[in-house]
């Protein structure tokens, strides 16, 4: 614990990406402006006292729409991934432990998901919903299990053949209890970094889908940066601020990602 608390990464990560949970906790108290406040005399509105980061082509703040649509990528970043780990945990932990049969046929239902493109496997699925958030988190959970479940299974192969595993098989403890007591608590690392590292990517993928126009209807990055596209030259600002906390976010729980995994893994110690 002590080392992680000192580890650089952990340190700069970490505290932006508190700081960044404290403003989506915080949006309503903290954005001057409603999200959908329009204002068409101050359409396109350069920064100023009254518009920190300007506003768009219907006069919105855009600081405003910045701090909640955090809420919105940092929400389905979080839901969406720690979904997506108990789905490849449950995988993975059947596969790796089980081995035979259930190993085969398990692998290769992970390995048909990872076949695909990942963004036109995720919009496939995205579409088949009424667009939401509820479409954005289903199609994003039912992609990114696959990459938990080789991670853990994996692990979970060398756990299963340690000693204390073995003794507990020779004392008659059942599978669930082994795989709850024992596999699980030292396959941690791994999925935990997995997790972390992932936040980057599930935020960015959601921010795609609402680039493209198949993502959430309310306030997000990625539909924020689509909004502005089209006035680059007119008004940069409109994409500019969101593309960069989207940019802050990812740099964020990826120096995190990378903080836990130089902590938590023994080989690179």
């Amino acid at each position: 614990m002590k080392k992680a608390l000192r580890h650089p990464y952990i340190l700069l990560g970490g505290g932006v990406a508190i700081a960044l949970f404290c403003v989506a906790l915080l949006a309503p108290v903290l954005a001057p402006y409603s999200p959908d406040e329009i204002d068409l005399d101050a359409f396109y509105q350069g920064p100023a006292w009254n518009h920190w980061f300007g506003t768009d082509n219907l006069g919105r703040d855009v600081l405003s729409r910045v701090a909640y649509g955090s809420r919105v990528s940092l929400g389905i970043g979080v839901t969406t991934r720690t979904f997506s780990l108990l789905i490849g945990l449950i995988v993975g932990c059947l596969s790796g432990y089980y081995g035979g049969k259930v190993d085969l046929v398990l692998q290769r239902l992970v390995d048909i998901t990872l076949a695909f493109p990942f963004l036109l496997l995720v919009i496939s699925i995205a579409v088949i919903f009424p667009q939401g958030v509820f479409a954005v988190f289903i199609s994003l959970s039912l992609v990114m299990w696959a990459g938990a479940a080789r991670l853990i299974r994996a692990q979970v192969m060398v756990v299963r053949e340690r000693e204390y595993v073995t003794a507990a098989r020779a004392f008659g403890a059942r599978d669930f209890w082994i795989v709850l007591r024992h596999i699980i608590p030292n396959s941690y690392a791994p999925a935990l970094i997995w997790w972390t590292m992932g936040l980057g990517q599930a935020i960015m993928a959601e921010a795609g889908l609402s680039f493209l126009g198949v993502g959430s209807p309310e306030a997000s990055w990625g539909g924020m940066i689509n909004d502005g596209a089209q006035a680059l030259r007119v008004a940069p600002w409109v994409s500019l601020f969101p593309g960069l906390a989207l940019a802050l976010t990812v740099l964020a729980f990826n120096l995190l990602g990378e903080g836990l995994r130089d902590v938590l893994d023994v080989r690179e110690q």
